[in-house]
């Protein structure tokens, strides 16, 4: 199903149900604990839309950095690799953030609010982006590898004091997008371990929201 048309899905489930009954319905909330209840419940729900919402755009950013890097070296320069490293270390911050808040629910949700359809967005926009990390991780070692051999090989076949190019880029160059390479791979992998704690973190408020 649509994530889009599931979130919207999942909030008309969680006010048909949090919402009393009349009189001649099947159950209704009694007069003084309907308002407490209502409260926690707001709370609660505005929370975890807040962290839904982060993650959808969290991992939009992870499908474009998906196709920058599945576009190959040759369209990426040194600047562009480390531009996409500080986009995804900004992603890792907030996948960071987002597991803090996920644990500061832990002792406020409760089966009675209802919340389940939303962390169960939660827990699996979290393991998507878990999975996303981890291409990311194989994409970048690949172009770390294809770097490292192309920079290598030119270095070698360069006559002392010449300024030998690889189409269009000089050694300089070359060596410039490796280390931006093995930089982004060390920032991949640090984003990787976040997406992991944010799941782990996920799959908890899924379970005690059920």
């Amino acid at each position: 199903m649509n994530m889009k048309f599931a979130f919207i899905a999942a909030a008309a489930a969680l006010f048909a149900a949090s919402a009393p009954l009349s009189a001649g319905g099947l159950r209704a909330t009694p007069p003084e604990t309907a308002e407490p209840l209502a409260q926690e419940g707001d709370t609660e729900l505005s929370r975890s839309k807040g962290l839904l919402l982060e993650l959808v755009r969290q991992d939009r950013y992870l499908d474009d950095a998906i196709t920058a890097l599945s576009a190959g070296r040759a369209s990426l320069s040194a600047h562009d690799i480390s531009a996409l490293s500080l986009r995804l270390k900004a992603v890792r911050v907030s996948l960071d953030g987002a597991a803090e808040a996920g644990k500061a629910q832990f002792s406020e949700v409760h089966p009675g609010l209802e919340l389940s359809p939303f962390t169960k967005a939660i827990l699996s926009y979290s393991s998507k982006m878990d999975r996303k990390a981890g291409q990311l991780e194989t994409l970048a070692a690949r172009l770390g590898a294809q770097s490292a051999k192309e920079t290598m090989r030119d270095s070698l076949s360069s006559a002392p004091g010449a300024a030998p190019k690889k189409r269009g880029k000089t050694i300089t160059m070359l060596l410039a997008e490796r280390k931006a390479s093995e930089t982004l791979l060390s920032d991949i992998k640090k984003l990787r371990r976040s997406s992991s704690k944010l799941t782990a973190t996920s799959r908890w408020l899924y379970i005690i929201s059920k």
